[in-house]
């Protein structure tokens, strides 16, 4: 009779956790195809009810990837929005014109924290906080994430970083986290730091995960500063093969561009990738002038059009007096200065707007002209012409007193 009951109270043990595991596998299928047709907030209402206190690692971090990756908007990645969204609508436009929903209050790193504490080698929690760290980092930027980590959040990255866990995007942000350390400390000799490397971390990434793109950039930025050119290179190109983001694959291409002109003495391929970030991102001045300088620097006909196109990103940047001057620098140091001095003469002639004109008066007289009077004659039109378009009056008042010195040039003593 005992053995009767015995196995009688062991079987219903065993029912009674198969029923268990049954129901949290069903829940956990059904938030699944919920998510599938987006209905995110009764996705989390349905695993929050199932788990209210958040003691089942597998529930917890379903939610965590509902929050983090399907929010409507968050506050710090501490507080979410969440909606189900409706047929035609899309997470980007909620975002753009978000104005209530459900709100879910959910500390991912203080709960994580709470059940590794319970289970310190389980690797699927360990890459859920890699997960969250990785949310902050993206979605916030660095100075975000870097106040956000502490000893407690290296260690768990670490931990997620090594082999038996073998989690790619941990080893990349302690590597990050060694790098800005190094860049706002200099040498990076914070205690938790001293073993540290942010190559080392960078290249565990790779070897866990070798298409991670910015492991590859961020090494191949370390490799270039050290003289590590040929390594750098193949670094920037994994990169540049793997970024889907044009702005990214731009980045690559550049670097790829300027480390094959300085230091490889490689033109044709130096060609290619600064001609690939200027296709890439037509607007931006930096890559358009990297391009321009080269063609400069080999002695190539066919820059007028890409001179044009420089000029304008100057003229629309936030630097734009900086930016132009730059560039008539870039020509008076190839020997290029007639060149420039015809382009500046028609601009002047030809604009309609007084500051463009304004700027090619004030740069032919500031880096074009040898007599004063030239120079002064110049700096008059553009006097007129910056504040007919509203100048400052300490900036006007400064091109003034350097129109009257060359006007009246004092005697040296």
């Amino acid at each position: 009779m005992k053995k009767v009951c015995l196995f009688f109270a062991v079987s219903v043990l065993m029912l009674t956790h198969f029923a268990c595991a049954q129901t949290e596998a069903s829940v956990l299928q059904r938030a699944d195809q919920m998510i599938a047709q987006r209905l995110y907030a009764s996705a989390y209402n349905l695993l929050d009810q199932f788990d209210p206190t958040n003691d089942h690692p597998a529930v917890l971090l379903k939610k965590e990837h509902i929050v983090l990756d399907y929010f409507a908007q968050s506050m710090n990645h501490r507080v979410f929005c969440l909606q189900d969204l409706k047929p035609g609508e899309n997470l980007d436009s909620i975002r753009a014109t978000f104005e209530t929903g459900d709100l879910f209050l959910f500390m991912a790193d203080s709960l994580l924290q709470r059940l590794l504490a319970r289970n310190p080698s389980d690797c699927a929690l360990l890459c859920g906080y890699t997960h969250y760290c990785h949310a902050m980092l993206y979605d916030y930027g660095t100075d975000f994430w870097m106040s956000n980590l502490d000893s407690v959040s290296l260690a768990l990255l670490r931990k997620a970083s090594a082999v038996e866990c073998g989690c790619p995007d941990a080893a990349y942000q302690v590597g990050l986290f060694c790098n800005m350390m190094v860049g706002m400390y200099g040498d990076g000799t914070e205690p938790d730091l001293m073993e540290d490397s942010a190559a080392f971390y960078y290249r565990r990434a790779l070897a866990i995960a070798d298409t991670h793109c910015h492991a590859h950039f961020n090494l191949g930025a370390l490799l270039f500063v050290k003289g590590g050119y040929a390594e750098a290179v193949d670094h920037f190109r994994a990169a540049f093969r793997g970024y889907t983001s044009p702005a990214m694959r731009a980045d690559a291409a550049r670097a790829l561009g300027i480390v094959y002109t300085d230091h490889l003495n490689q033109p044709d391929s130096a060609r290619r990738y600064l001609e690939a970030a200027h296709r890439l991102l037509p607007d931006d001045f930096e890559n358009a002038v990297n391009l321009l300088s080269f063609r400069l620097q080999n002695h190539e006909r066919n820059i007028d059009s890409l001179l044009v196109e420089c000029w304008t990103s100057a003229l629309d940047g936030e630097q734009s007096f900086n930016d132009t001057k730059f560039l008539v620098n870039l020509f008076l140091s190839n020997n290029a200065a007639d060149f420039i001095e015809q382009f500046l003469q028609r601009k002047a002639l030809q604009s309609q707007s007084s500051y463009e004109r304004g700027i090619c008066h004030f740069l032919q007289g500031m880096y074009l002209h040898t007599e004063p009077a030239q120079a002064a004659s110049d700096f008059e039109k553009a006097y007129r012409l910056f504040a007919d378009d509203g100048a400052p009056d300490d900036f006007l008042s400064q091109l003034r007193q350097m129109i009257d010195e060359l006007n009246n040039p004092t005697q040296d003593k």
